[in-house]
């Protein structure tokens, strides 16, 4: 942005959400902002504890360039609830002979030890505001869920709400659950492409492609229940473990993965099965991704090549198996460590659970939510975030294993590689690196 075409006295107006109160007190920001004579207003619709508004950042650009004289803001706490953060921002102000002014308050005076005071205080006050209302929302959600009451919202396609003497569960619907179920496994048999299922699937609930990935995305359909959604498909906290689920945690992670590469493809190419290494084989020359090559028969064996005009490597063969034989070799190596590694349990679920044990030890009332929160984060680390439990690991690391996989399905296999290997880079020659998510 040209600091031609910034005027020399800017506004900032900000709210947390973009909810309609929010969105009704960022106008009536901004037309304060305007009467008070301020021509150009910057605008953010996030946290005041955030550090990374896009609009107070490129704010921050331009005091430290000099470029404008006086930011003017309704109240104080608009500029933020992290106190270390805007006290950085007004050091700078002040560094650069910037003024930052508050309609409601006056001119912030950071130049004398009271005036610096009383602005750190000012922001304190809102940090601590925002943590309280923080901490109630988090006792609420947790007093909610000891009450057994299930969040408000419309319950996900395929359960419905079950009362057991004071507590509400979730369960499986007596008819909509197995057509629910059924639903799922159409979609996986059109490699879950969104938009063929929904017309092929007859009298379904989800009337759209986006209110699909909505529902396939509710950590319902995985046994859970999420608490307080912040944007897209991601929630707060989420609780595991507490109902049937209609897709398990270790295909999860696969179903997601094809649905990514669904998005690339369209068109006609929206048409193409995927075969085993698409998307995941790159050209070690030009790091672009190689292509399958068309077979003259069935009976011969697969090949890619990378398409990639100015690269050495263009349209240079690469045979399918070598990356297959070589992705293979890798997951067992590393299969075979996880094993050893998980003969008791992961590092990190050992090393919660002794501080589960120290803490319950100390038989501390005050240290019960903690205890809670520690527990929380142990069944999500078993549950989601580690990406093969004992079981499998000591499966894949049996010395046959990869050699019955390769005989499996593609599409089967194809989960395998989708939930497991980011990438294998190759040439004619060799494979010279699989990446691995594990």
């Amino acid at each position: 942005m040209s600091n031609t075409l910034i005027p020399q006295i800017v506004g900032y107006a900000r709210v947390s959400t973009a909810s309609g109160e929010q969105i009704s007190s960022l106008e009536t920001q901004k037309s304060r902002l305007k009467t008070a004579g301020v021509q150009k207003i910057f605008t953010d619709v996030e946290s005041g504890r955030s550090n990374d508004r896009q609009a107070f950042n490129e704010l921050l650009q331009l005091i430290d360039k000099k470029a404008v004289k006086e930011i003017v803001v309704t109240r104080f706490d608009r500029l933020g609830r992290d106190a270390a953060f805007v006290d950085a921002a007004l050091v700078l102000a002040s560094k650069k002979n910037v003024q930052i002014r508050t309609i409601d308050t006056g001119v912030v005076d950071t130049e004398s030890p009271t005036g610096f005071l009383m602005s750190r205080i000012s922001t304190s006050l809102a940090e601590m505001e925002s943590k309280m209302l923080s901490m109630r929302v988090k006792k609420a959600i947790d007093q909610r869920w000891k009450d057994g009451k299930i969040p408000r919202g419309k319950i996900p396609w395929g359960y419905h709400r079950v009362k057991y003497a004071d507590k509400d569960r979730l369960e499986l619907h007596p008819t909509e659950g197995e057509r629910a179920r059924k639903f799922l496994e159409v979609l996986k048999e059109n490699g879950y492409r969104l938009h063929r299922t929904l017309k092929e699937f007859e009298d379904t609930p989800l009337s759209r492609v986006s209110s699909v990935k909505k529902w396939l995305y509710n950590p319902v359909l995985r046994g859970g229940i999420g608490f307080v959604k912040i944007g897209g498909y991601q929630y707060k906290k989420v609780l595991w473990g507490l109902h049937e689920p209609l897709i398990r945690h270790e295909d999860w992670f696969a179903v997601k993965r094809i649905m990514e590469f669904n998005t690339k493809a369209w068109g006609s190419s929206s048409k193409v099965q995927p075969k085993l290494l698409t998307g995941l084989a790159v050209c070690s020359c030009c790091e672009n991704r190689l292509a399958y090559l068309p077979r003259k028969k069935e009976t011969h064996a697969y090949a890619l090549r990378c398409n990639f005009l100015k690269c050495d490597l263009y349209q240079k063969r690469v045979k399918a198996a070598m990356i297959v034989e070589a992705i293979n070799k890798a997951l067992a190596k590393r299969s075979k460590e996880l094993a050893s590694l998980t003969e008791s349990e992961p590092v990190e679920v050992t090393k919660l659970r002794n501080e589960i044990d120290n803490l319950s030890k100390l038989d501390d009332s005050d240290l019960k939510e903690v205890i809670e929160r520690k527990k929380e984060k142990l069944t999500g680390l078993l549950l989601t975030e580690s990406p093969i439990l004992k079981e499998r690991a000591e499966l894949m690391a049996e010395p046959g294993f990869w050699q019955h996989a390769v005989s499996l399905p593609d599409t089967r296999l194809r989960e395998i590689y989708l939930e497991f290997v980011l990438k294998a880079v190759a040439n004619p020659t060799e494979v010279t690196q699989v990446d691995l998510r594990i």
